[in-house]
Parts: C-alpha cells; sequence; structure tokens
C-alpha cells in the first residue's frame, strides 16, 4: 500500500506528458519531428537495395510533382514533364510512337516509362544519362522535349508567390536556384517505384501462377530473360535492335562501331499499359512485339521462332507485372 502515491504520480506524469505532446503536436511545435520529413522506400526484399540513395522528403516530393505536371517548365508554357509520362501509362505516352514536345515538335523517340528509377544506371533509350538530375537538365534542354533552359524557369519560379512559398519552407532560403528545382524534382521520380504484381506476390509467396502464366513464364526464362532479368525486366544494358532505320542508338553519343543500332533494354513491368512498344513505337500490342522478337531472324540467340501459342503464354505472364495502384492511385 505504500507503493500507491508513488504509482498515482507516475500515473499522472505519464497524462502530464501525453497532453504535452498533444499540444505540441497540435501547435506544430513538437522539436522531435522534423519539419520536412523523410520518406524511406520499402520495397520487397528481391528487389535488393537501390543504387539511387538519395534523398526523398515529404515536401520535397509533393513540390516535385507539382512541378512535374506543370507546363511553367517548358519554354512556351504549354508542355508539361506529365505530357509525355503519363500516369495511366505507367508514365510513357498512351497510344504515341513519338511524344509532342515544346511548340508541336515531334521527339525522335517513343517515350519510357518512369518506375523504379533508383535501381536504374542508366537514363533514356540510348543510356547518355546517368543520374535523375543529369536526365531531368536534358528533357529541360532538348529542343523537341521542354525546350527550355535553367535561368528561364527560375526567373518565373522565383516571381511566383506561391513557389516561392514552397521551396522557401523547404530550403529556409527566399530564392529558389537551379540545386532546388532539380533536387524536388528528382525526389518525386524517386518515389515512382511499381511493385504490387501478381509477380511479386508470387516472389513472395503469397499467390501462385496459373498453368498459362507458368508456361509462359518458362518460355520467358528460356527466350528473353538475357535481356529483360528479373526483378527489374531490364538488364539495364544495351542491345542491338533489327530494323532501328536512321535511328543510330547508343552510337549517337557514344560514336563506337559497336553500339551502332544498339538501345537500351527497357522494364518490362507494367507493359501492359505502356504501349506502343519500341524506341520507335512501332509495335501498338504485345502481340506484335512478341512475334518481332520471337523470330530469330531479328532477335539472334532465340534458338527458334516462337508459335503462336507460345506467344499467348508469354503475354498472359507479362500481364503478371501489371501493378493497377501504379497507374490509378492518386498518391503517386
Amino acid at each position: 500500500m505504500q507503493q500507491k502515491p508513488q504509482t498515482q504520480r507516475s500515473g499522472k506524469i505519464v497524462i502530464l506528458v501525453i497532453i504535452g505532446i498533444v499540444i505540441l503536436l497540435l501547435t506544430g511545435r513538437f522539436f522531435l519531428l522534423k519539419n520536412d520529413p523523410s520518406i524511406r522506400i520499402q520495397a520487397p526484399s528481391h528487389f535488393g537495395a537501390p543504387l539511387d540513395t538519395g534523398k526523398i522528403t515529404v515536401h520535397g516530393a509533393s513540390l516535385g510533382r507539382i512541378l512535374f505536371n506543370d507546363p511553367i517548365l517548358s519554354r512556351h508554357q504549354k508542355t508539361s514533364c506529365a505530357s509525355c509520362h503519363q500516369q495511366g501509362a505507367a508514365y510513357a505516352d498512351l497510344q504515341k510512337s513519338n511524344s509532342v514536345g515544346d511548340l508541336g515538335h515531334k521527339t525522335s523517340r517513343n517515350s519510357p516509362v518512369l518506375t523504379n528509377l533508383i535501381w536504374k544506371s542508366y537514363f533514356f533509350q540510348d543510356g547518355r544519362a546517368t543520374t535523375l538530375k543529369e536526365t531531368i537538365l536534358n528533357a529541360i534542354r532538348d529542343t523537341n522535349e521542354l525546350n527550355s533552359d535553367i535561368d528561364l524557369i527560375l526567373d518565373r519560379l522565383n516571381n511566383q508567390h506561391l513557389y516561392q512559398e514552397k521551396f522557401q519552407r523547404i530550403t529556409k532560403r527566399e530564392k529558389i536556384e537551379a540545386s532546388d528545382l532539380l533536387s524536388v524534382l528528382s525526389q518525386y521520380l524517386r518515389t515512382l517505384n511499381s511493385w504490387n504484381t501478381r509477380y511479386d506476390e508470387m516472389m513472395l509467396g503469397k499467390a501462385f501462377f496459373s498453368g498459362e502464366e507458368r508456361k509462359g513464364w518458362t518460355i520467358f526464362q528460356e527466350h528473353c530473360q538475357s535481356c529483360h532479368s528479373a526483378p527489374f525486366f531490364t538488364t539495364q544494358t544495351g542491345h542491338v535492335v533489327a530494323g532501328s532505320g536512321a535511328d543510330l542508338g547508343m552510337y549517337i553519343h557514344s560514336h563506337k562501331e559497336e553500339d551502332r543500332y544498339r538501345f537500351m533494354s527497357p522494364t518490362l513491368r507494367n507493359i501492359q499499359y505502356s504501349a506502343p512498344y519500341m524506341h520507335d513505337g512501332r509495335f501498338d500490342d504485345l502481340r506484335g512485339l512478341l512475334r518481332f522478337h520471337g523470330d530469330p531472324i531479328n532477335t539472334p540467340g532465340m534458338g527458334k521462332k516462337l508459335t503462336d501459342s507460345e506467344v499467348s503464354s508469354v503475354i498472359s505472364f507479362l500481364k503478371t507485372l501489371s501493378d493497377k495502384a501504379f497507374i490509378s492511385t492518386s498518391s503517386y
């Protein structure tokens, strides 16, 4: 019975502490909480560690998303990043073989999907960029894309109260600088990750393939994974693509003979949503794409031509790489 007063005092102290924390939370003065909390990417174990470990914060990624969708980044303020990278197409350009940039200029290639970028080593179809910031700068400066420049964009942003206020909340500075712009856009791109698929559930032991899907997976492993290996279904290396016409691929930037007509292998995740296919958008559907690549004439090393039945099985498997939440959830 002698311990009761001590127990009561302890209980009162706990209650007072809880009340104090609630007050601090409600007034926004809780010093243990960061002004801009970090976002931690929690990917499934089979993804491995990301290559890009750059920061991602709530306010940074949110502001990056706003800018990604704002035509203010283009010279004539008519085209945004989202114009060519639409969520419903897994951040590719829905049903367009060549995207339309500033002033209606067409891009030279089909817009690639934007997903799981923090695990990528190279960007663009020719692998000319090695960081997200470099990729963003390329898109801003390309005359067929945003056709703009950093100084022009910064001048606009620094003269808009809304953007000044949002950046100042993050940087604690009045003036928006180039590094700030590239940082928030990069942060948003780092959040575009996709793994809510039946394939990933199968890898985690939470689902099973149907007979047709498993047959397709077996065929895929035998004939396709040398260029599109799991878990990202890309080798992140260049491969020669038949019928590339005047587009010399990686050779344009490397000037190495072995890079003629060589293009980076794209991820096959969400391929169900990202037609048209190939760097030039030559195929409107998966069957046409697989018939092309399933022919040893076009893909050396295939061994034999895939039958229509085998193509159908591979398509069934590829659809297990689809992440419906990724193309529809508003939080992205």
